[in-house]
């Protein structure tokens, strides 16, 4: 069986980070990326911080909240401005601290320690809003650089919910538009709980406000805003900027736009779309897709006829659009992409090369999934045109494809 493994690399390009996006004068200090673990002092200073935080985290609630400041200044800040490698990709608390506390002491390693520290000084913060909080707000409101990133970095983990006052602070310094500018905003956001709720009624928050100042500086600097501004414009209407961007002339304005609105349901975007999905542009028609894609499933009227535009991509010119649709429809459960995966499996097996051979894995599974079916393809350890059991497969799936026609 092959491995449920997809990477959707072309779309993840859309747009670059902010980090990049920003200019020289609104960098923000952040942790500084070091490989110095392996220094015995070094070493021995985070195992000792790490056996500190969890001695904390074991303490009761009561004592615990006296520890708190020693936690966000000692521990936490002392761990936050270095970065080792490859060793900091979960600092997010997993679950609420009853969980962290229920679980054995981790016998951990290297650079482990390190995460592990800030991750549960992070969720002792988050469960002391009472105790850590005044401490969040003198770092939001300091002139130092190093002092406002740390409580912009640890503000990004808390709760508007449960931390209600850093929402001003925040705020003030992300319209400040200085350094530190948009690592607030991107905080600010995280804050709000977006881009993660789920309901419309969740994302209406007061951060909605912010819609018409990023607008703005979206048709400033439409690259450096478009990800900010779409994260907002999951709900409520499209700006006129961004509707405006979407019919320029330039296929990099279109693009950043398309980016702005793809996880928009504001109806009046449906004429845009229509256009979008014949763009010149690839990466709009790809947005064009998503949206039109998402109306269609959800009903949405200004859509009704917009599904054959939708049909025609499965077949587009740019092979990442093409794959990267028929996965949409596939993982969907929408039999339309069926005869196309079938046309593109025979293509591959008749030699054609525009099918490139890296992706045949990828095709298969699609196959797979949207067939329900076990076609016995090849684990992946030979070449694919190498491996014999390609062949027998893709002779199962057109056996299959021509029962279904009886």
């Amino acid at each position: 069986m092959i491995a449920f493994v997809l990477v959707r690399a072309f779309a993840s390009v859309l747009v670059l980070s902010p980090s990049a996006q920003a200019n020289a004068q609104q960098v923000c200090p952040g942790p500084r990326t070091v490989f110095d673990y392996d220094d015995p002092a070094v070493a021995t200073n985070d195992r000792r911080l790490w056996a500190e935080a969890d001695r904390i985290l074991r303490l009761p609630d009561k004592a615990q909240a006296l520890e708190i400041a020693h936690v966000y200044r000692d521990i936490l800040s002392v761990l936050h401005p270095r970065m080792y490698p490859l060793a900091n990709w979960h600092l997010a608390p997993p679950g609420r601290l009853n969980d962290l506390k229920s679980r054995p002491r981790r016998s951990v390693s290297g650079p482990y320690n390190s995460m592990y520290a800030q991750q549960v000084s992070l969720a002792m913060l988050a469960a002391h809003p009472t105790e850590a909080q005044p401490l969040i707000q003198i770092d939001l409101t300091s002139s130092n650089p190093e002092t406002l990133e740390r409580g912009l970095f640890v503000a990004r983990h808390m709760t508007e919910a449960r931390f209600p006052d850093l929402y001003d602070d925040l705020k003030r310094v992300f319209l400040s538009d200085r350094e530190c500018s948009d690592t607030a905003l991107g905080s600010l956001l995280n804050y709000a709980g977006l881009p993660r709720v789920s309901s419309a009624d969740e994302r209406r928050g007061r951060v909605h406000e912010l819609t018409p100042v990023l607008a703005a500086r979206f048709q400033r600097d439409p690259g450096r805003y478009a990800s900010y501004l779409g994260t907002l414009l999951a709900v409520g209407p499209a700006p006129a900027q961004v509707l405006t961007a979407l019919q320029s002339d330039d296929a990099t304005v279109r693009q950043y736009a398309s980016h702005a609105v793809i996880a928009s349901t504001d109806p009046r975007l449906a004429p845009y779309v229509r256009r979008m999905l014949a763009d010149a542009n690839p990466y709009v028609r790809l947005n064009g897709f998503s949206i039109g894609f998402r109306g269609v499933r959800r009903r949405d009227a200004a859509y009704n006829d917009i599904r054959p535009a939708l049909d025609t991509l499965m077949r587009d010119p740019d092979w990442r659009v093409r794959l990267d649709v028929l996965e949409t429809f596939a993982f969907a459960g929408d039999q339309a992409c069926v005869p196309v995966l079938f046309d593109l499996l025979s293509m591959w097996a008749a030699g054609d090369r525009t099918i490139p051979d890296e992706d045949f894995r990828q095709v298969a599974i699609l196959v797979e999934s949207i067939t329900r079916q076990t076609f016995g393809f090849g684990d992946g350890k030979l070449p694919a045109r190498q491996d014999p059991a390609n062949r027998l497969a893709i002779g199962k799936f057109s056996n299959w494809v021509k029962a279904q026609k009886h």
